[in-house]
């Protein structure tokens, strides 16, 4: 039988009565749900050192929205120097590695909900969209995403005035024979690229989805490009692009929308 002493009693108060009268272990209900031991004691391990940092202590005042991100992009960097996943993660099956990183998103969340969403996009989801559409050329994002933490990437996919409807994107990748490129155009600003996380102030790439035209005017339909959007050591944003944040939101606010 596994042995669960890691996981925290629950503290005590009015609902003991209930707790004890139980006819089962709470605590093998919950590996049972977690469905991994090893999973399980990784998210118990995230819980205890993060709960020690200050960094993550809980503010019983809402702060600002400047305030917000600021303390959130601090918390994810901390994140990425504590290197919670384990080295044999890079090398195991895509569905151990997927699992892996959802249970320490799982942890994150529960401290800070904005953390989450933006280790999420910028790490996770960046990365495993370059597995699953790149080819080898794109390696070197993906290495320089998880492994090195050198770009904090975003999504661009929802358009200004066609929300999320991948049929009606707008943008456009022209290839340029002559320069060996790809130009990316947004004809108006119904066509913007909008409510992207981390776009509005943070991330060094966008893997961005337009319309591929290739020289004789075909649309080959709607792909992904990764695109460069700031300098990774001063955060400017490079020439040709216009971003900007979209501002105080319901929710999640420490994340930059852009």
């Amino acid at each position: 039988m596994e042995d669960l002493s890691f996981i925290s009693d629950l503290p005590t108060g009015p609902l003991d009565v209930y707790r004890n009268s139980s006819s089962f272990n709470w605590k093998r209900l919950k590996l049972a749900l977690e469905g991994d031991l090893d999973l399980l004691k990784l998210k118990y391990k995230i819980w205890r050192i993060l709960e020690k940092d200050p960094l993550f202590a809980h503010n019983p005042v809402t702060p600002p929205v400047e305030e917000q991100k600021r303390i959130t992009q601090l918390q994810l960097k901390k994140i990425n120097e504590y290197k919670f996943i384990p080295k044999e993660m890079f090398n195991a099956s895509y569905s151990k590695r997927t699992r892996t990183i959802m249970t320490i998103n799982e942890a994150v969340q529960s401290l800070n909900p904005s953390v989450s969403v933006k280790m999420a996009i910028g790490i996770y989801l960046f990365s495993n969209a370059l597995l699953s559409l790149g080819t080898e050329r794109h390696l070197k994002f993906y290495e320089a995403t998880i492994k090195h933490r050198e770009i904090l990437a975003s999504f661009s996919l929802t358009e200004i005035a066609h929300g999320s409807d991948a049929r009606l994107m707008r943008t456009t990748a022209t290839y340029d024979p002559s320069r060996r490129e790809f130009v990316i155009h947004t004809p108006d600003f119904e066509a913007a690229k909008c409510w992207v996380g981390n776009l509005g102030r943070t991330c060094t790439h966008t893997l961005l989805f337009a319309q591929l035209i290739t020289p004789d005017g075909t649309n080959h339909g709607l792909h992904g490009f990764v695109v460069p959007i700031r300098n990774p050591d001063t955060l400017e944003t490079y020439p040709g692009l216009t971003v900007g944040d979209m501002g105080e939101k319901i929710g999640v606010n420490g994340i930059d929308n852009g």
